[in-house]
This record gives structure tokens, C-alpha cells and sequence, in this order.
């Protein structure tokens, strides 16, 4: 049996994803890297690590662990930065 795996971004289903058809999530598009993985850990362990390289080539980030997609990493950022000002 196989392991179905992929990123999705955390930010998904917050108001601020939703900016357009061609402007939205990639999560919305199921655009986030994704692949299949066998069985075992190796295979697990394997795709994990091919899945979060290519994330990171296509424009994902993490943030505070949590994955973000190209079009929500600048949202997310700038409410950190305004939380952290406002904190002094």
C-alpha cells in the first residue's frame, strides 16, 4: 500500500487566502509538492526530504515550523511583523 503525501499551506482556510482565482492559495489549486511513498520508513523518509526540497525551490517557506505557499508567505509575514511591533 501506498503513502500519499504532499505540503498543504497552514494558512489555507484563513479569509486572507481567498484573493482571487488566479491570485489564492496554492492549496486551493492542490499546487503544492506531492508524491507517493511506499510502505516503509526509508521510502517515507525518502519522499519527505524530496518533497520539502522542492517546496522550498518552488517559493514555499517555513515559518515557525508550519509550511506557507508563495502567495500566503508575504501575508503571513507582514501579521508577524505587525504583532511583533506592536509587542515593542
Amino acid at each position: 500500500m501506498g503513502i500519499w503525501m504532499e505540503v498543504r499551506c497552514e494558512n489555507r482556510s484563513e479569509e486572507n487566502a481567498y484573493t482571487g482565482y488566479d491570485n489564492a492559495c496554492w492549496s486551493h489549486e492542490n499546487q503544492g509538492s506531492m508524491e507517493m511513498a511506499a510502505d516503509t520508513q526509508a521510502s517515507v523518509k525518502t519522499v519527505f526530504k524530496s518533497i520539502e526540497k522542492d517546496s522550498l525551490k518552488n517559493g514555499w517557506k517555513k515559518i515557525k515550523g508550519e509550511w506557507f505557499c508563495p502567495h500566503c508567505v508575504p501575508i503571513v509575514e507582514a501579521i508577524n511583523a505587525a504583532i511583533n511591533s506592536e509587542r515593542g
